[in-house]
């Protein structure tokens, strides 16, 4: 997975490998968390 989190959490990689703030990724974690429970 290319998923991660820096410990600064400032930034983080989301699966499509696009560092973007935490606060722009917030959906898609939301999304990607739905999706994996599915």
């Amino acid at each position: 997975m290319s998923e991660f989190k820096r410990e600064n959490g400032l930034y983080h990689c989301n699966r499509k490998g696009r560092l973007k703030r935490n606060q722009e990724t917030l959906s898609d974690d939301l999304i990607f968390s739905r999706l994996d429970q599915a």
